[in-house]
């Protein structure tokens, strides 16, 4: 399996689309930047089909660490849930 990273789609979504890569990668830059924003103001995001980006808290916990009691502060982390058209493009049995 190999990761395919940004300036790759950049360059795919350019040739296909006809586009300048720098026209593109302002596309995609400030794509990226509005899911961003919209989840740090506490917004879900939803690609119908695709996926929903959204947020969920961690609540406050306690662990031990080598025989001592540490905090681990609650926190909002950002959570992907695939979409129906994703799963059926994606999901194979084995």
């Amino acid at each position: 399996m190999a990761v395919v990273r940004k300036e790759q789609i950049i360059r795919e979504i350019s040739i296909e689309e006809f586009l300048q890569i720098n026209q593109t990668e302002e596309i995609i830059e400030a794509f990226l930047r509005k899911i961003t924003k919209n989840l740090a103001d506490g917004n879900s995001v939803v690609l119908t089909g695709f996926g929903k980006f959204e947020t969920y808290e961690m609540q406050e916990r306690r662990s031990n660490l080598n025989g001592k009691e540490i905090i681990i502060p609650k926190r909002i982390y950002p959570k992907f849930t695939p979409g129906s058209a994703l799963k059926r493009e994606v999901v194979k049995e084995l």
